[in-house]
């Protein structure tokens, strides 16, 4: 016998509700256990990581908002352990929203269960005694094997020169990573991309009637490998650096960055009023060190060893402190300041003892891999020292590394380039390699043997960054402490 079932509307909304939960639940189990077999030999998978830029003109000025957008799948029980994930901001970077919440399979369809041990946290810098960057640590509960931690967050750049760069990799396998950014017709953009010889990002422009969407996008990337004593991070990692060329608001084009003039223009709105005014006991100071020395390159010498050795290294860098050098005087005064504030203090004290030719300059350490006829944005530098010019040589003063002698580049600048600022007028100039016959460790010993014994002495000669390796480790240390130290 043949029986009819008559479907109220009701009824077949049900049926159609029962399905899509039996297909979602299934779609996640089957993307959870490809995953799994996938990558075998992983906890985790970060399944999207996405950054889209929006950038318009609102009053004639540039609005730079990024979203964020970050999906990770726990792949065993040991990923369990990796509950907290971090996010940062800053004053010139501003927080505006965010949202995270740890996604779980219920009765065959997806629920969220929202982060609600979200800490904002000061951020910690090696290097750094305080600056303005936070992070927000989140907290997901409730994760299982097939669960996936969600979050988004969305921020405001307050100075569009700094947008920066997008990596494409991580410590984790990656199946998808995006950069997107939107602008308005009249804002031209400018980008390079790093470490990607075989073209596997892939890029993608779409042309509408008012903007231009730039996408590129790497699939399947898989984990960076960290090693020690290797290069910097992003030497290796696949990265896009981008930068706002131009754009017109009304009749009137406004320049930005894409070439070393816009970044010099730009940087030197930093230091172009700085220790314009006489700092009356820093120029006694200035010219009593110097008043015996019968070169300027004496007296420079005189200059840099008092810095060293009486401004101590303490980096506070809130806002735009991170890029503007503090007035010699302060620096003076207070008996500390960061890199940017010692080149500041070496070039005011060589004006105050007449001695020419002393330059404030920026330039980047050897964790970064740029240079700036390569990328001629913020992102090329992350140091400043001071630079003087003898006859056709260059001597390279960063205090600093407070070991470090006169006439030797730290260690961290060795074939970098220098942008020396000059007024309207710029200057770039390599750093060399130091010759390896002024980094010596001469171990010499005299033996005597005497009534079938062995007695003698030793000596050992230690020159340039040996040595500044090695004093930095006795460091303060004295008497008996010293002693041992220097024995072992």
């Amino acid at each position: 016998m043949t029986q009819t079932f008559w479907l109220t509307s009701a009824n077949k909304k049900l049926l159609l509700l029962g399905i899509f939960l039996s297909v979602n639940a299934l779609y996640s189990q089957t993307t959870f256990e490809t995953y799994k077999k996938q990558y075998p030999d992983f906890n985790e998978l970060i399944v999207n990581n996405t950054t889209s830029y929006s950038i318009s003109i609102v009053d004639k000025k540039l609005k730079v908002i990024q979203d964020n957008q970050y999906e990770a799948m726990i792949l065993s029980d040991n990923g369990i352990q990796n509950n907290k994930e971090t996010f940062s901001y800053s004053d010139l970077v501003k927080l505006l929203s965010y949202d995270a919440y740890t996604v779980v399979q219920e009765r065959g369809k997806d629920k969220k269960i929202k982060v609600t041990q979200a800490l904002e946290k000061q951020s910690r810098n090696g290097s750094v005694f305080h600056d303005d960057v936070k992070t927000r640590q989140l907290v997901f509960p409730n994760l299982e094997a097939g669960a996936e931690k969600v979050y988004e967050y969305t921020t405001e750049f307050t100075d569009p020169n700094l947008m920066h760069k997008f990596m494409f990799g991580d410590v984790l396998p990656v199946k998808n990573s995006t950069l997107e950014i939107k602008t308005d017709k009249n804002i031209n953009i400018g980008y390079e991309v790093f470490n990607d010889p075989n073209h596997t990002i892939v890029f993608n422009k779409i042309e509408k009637k008012d903007t231009n969407i730039y996408q590129w996008t790497l699939k399947d990337s898989k984990p960076i490998k960290f090693e020690s004593n290797a290069p910097g991070i992003l030497y290796s990692i696949p990265h896009i650096i981008f930068y706002i060329k131009d754009y017109s608001a009304g009749n009137n084009k406004v320049e930005l960055l894409g070439d070393i003039q816009r970044m010099y223009n730009y940087y030197s709105g930093f230091v172009k009023n700085l220790n314009t005014t006489v700092d009356e006991p820093l120029k006694q100071l200035s010219l009593s060190i110097t008043e015996n020395k019968p070169t300027d390159e004496e007296k420079l010498k005189s200059i840099f060893y008092w810095v060293k050795d009486n401004i101590k290294y303490i980096a506070f860098e809130n806002g735009y402190e991170g890029f503007i050098p503090r007035e010699a005087g302060l620096v003076y005064e207070r008996k500390f300041g960061d890199c940017k504030d010692m080149a500041s203090i070496i070039t005011s004290m060589a004006k105050y003892a007449n001695i020419p030719n002393v330059y404030l300059a920026w330039i980047g350490t050897r964790n970064i891999p740029y240079s700036f006829s390569t990328i001629a944005t913020p992102s090329t530098t992350d140091h400043m020292i001071a630079v003087y010019k003898k006859d056709n040589n260059y001597i390279f003063l960063d205090a600093t590394d407070q070991e470090t002698q006169y006439g030797i580049p730290s260690a961290f600048i060795q074939d970098k380039e220098a942008l020396l600022y000059n007024g309207d007028k710029f200057q770039i100039v390599k750093v060399p390699i130091t010759d390896s016959d002024k980094n010596l460790m001469k171990d010499s010993a005299i033996l005597t043997i005497r009534n079938e014994k062995i007695s003698g002495t030793g000596r050992i000669e230690i020159s340039g960054y040996n040595r500044t390796n090695t004093l930095n480790q006795i460091g303060d240390s004295s008497n008996k402490t010293k002693f041992e130290m220097i024995k072992a």
